[in-house]
């Protein structure tokens, strides 16, 4: 009994692991399955460009985009003590200067109020390479300052170029008033001159039935330059007369006669003349005296005539200029002065003797002793 149990066992065993290698020899056998396919796409072909065909940059907001209708952009170099860069900033309002050098007998620089009130629209800093020698360069910072102007304004920058050295003036964003500002020379000899600016038409501040005559006068003869319109003034005309002898003292005309002297004689010749303009030259202005100018009366078209024939009939006259207080208004009656009877104040007596030659008479002076 117990035999047949353990026969029945061991056959069971070995059928059991005959199916297993049975099934395992099956698996080795059977056919992978089948893998998944990728789609590879095939290149497309190359496409040729086409003929003069620009590809546009994406547009984006520049640096035009931020100037105001109607303005324009003008950019000047300036560095620090020039620009006060340290101190600038986008939106600041500043003034502009012109300064340029003065060539004439005092060397010097003439400085000039160009722009007011002129709006920073931006600012960038920049450096160069500044030589000191052959082996030594420093770097100078500069700032390119981009102002905002009209095309007028812009104009006058360019008009500028490089002739004059630019100088901004800070002011503040609150003041907007723009001021009035004349022209500077300045010499190491002179010091600060002011030039008077005079430009305006002089024509429209003549009253109806005046006129307005111009004198040539030396820088002396003006009370030294210091004259300004709307002055008044009286006028000396100074000359040398000529005295002739005639044939017992004949004076028609044809009759002959000799020159026997000279006297220097002034007279006021018109008084109580408003200045209308004056026109005062650098060189005068600096104080050299020898530099003529014009000075511009008002007068009647009666003074008129009168100043033409006095400057036409005597090129060695000299007009002095009298200056007078403008709430003076009266006229003096004044005969003139002789240099002789200011000079000579002892007067010799003479007599008129008539000398004979040839079929001629000449009337001669002898003086007693």
């Amino acid at each position: 009994m117990f035999k047949a149990k353990t026969v029945i066992a061991i056959l069971f065993s070995v059928l059991m692991g005959l199916l297993a290698v049975k099934g395992v020899s099956m698996l080795k056998k059977a056919p992978a399955p089948p893998t998944a396919q990728v789609a590879v796409a095939a290149p497309l072909p190359a496409q040729k460009p086409e003929k003069n065909k620009i590809e546009k940059a994406p547009v984006q907001a520049d640096f035009s985009h931020g100037i105001p209708k109607g303005m324009r952009i003008v950019t000047i170099r300036v560095d620090e003590i020039s620009g006060v860069t340290r101190e600038l900033k986008k939106e600041d309002r500043v003034d502009v200067l012109a300064i340029t050098d003065y060539q004439g007998s005092q060397r010097g620089t003439i400085s000039r109020m160009v722009l007011q009130n002129i709006t920073v629209f931006d600012l960038e800093e920049t450096s160069f390479k500044k030589r000191l020698t052959d082996k030594v360069t420093k770097k100078k910072k500069t700032w390119s300052i981009h102002l905002l102007v009209t095309p007028d304004q812009g104009t006058v920058l360019a008009s500028i170029g490089e002739a004059a050295k630019l100088r901004l003036l800070l002011r503040n964003n609150d003041d907007t008033e723009v001021l009035g500002a004349r022209p500077i020379i300045y010499t190491t000899r002179s010091g600060l001159v002011t030039i008077r600016d005079g430009h305006v038409n002089p024509a429209h501040r003549i009253k109806p039935g005046m006129r307005a005559i111009s004198l040539e006068i030396d820088n002396n003869d003006g009370i030294c330059g210091t004259l300004e319109p709307g002055d008044r003034v009286d006028l000396i005309f100074s000359c040398m007369e000529s005295l002739f002898a005639t044939e017992g003292g004949n004076s028609a005309v044809g009759t002959k006669g000799v020159m026997n002297g000279h006297r220097k004689s002034s007279r006021i010749l018109l008084q109580d003349l408003e200045v209308l303009e004056t026109e005062d030259s650098l060189e005068g202005a600096l104080g050299n005296a020898k530099k003529s100018k014009y000075l511009t009366l008002v007068v009647t078209p009666k003074q008129a005539e009168q100043l033409t024939v006095v400057t036409d009939a005597s090129k060695s006259g000299k007009f002095r200029i009298v200056a007078r207080n403008p709430g003076d208004r009266g006229h003096v009656n004044s005969r003139g002065e002789l240099f002789t009877d200011l000079v000579i104040k002892e007067k010799r007596t003479f007599r008129m003797i008539e000398i004979l030659k040839g079929t001629s008479k000449y009337p001669v002076k002898f003086y007693e002793n």
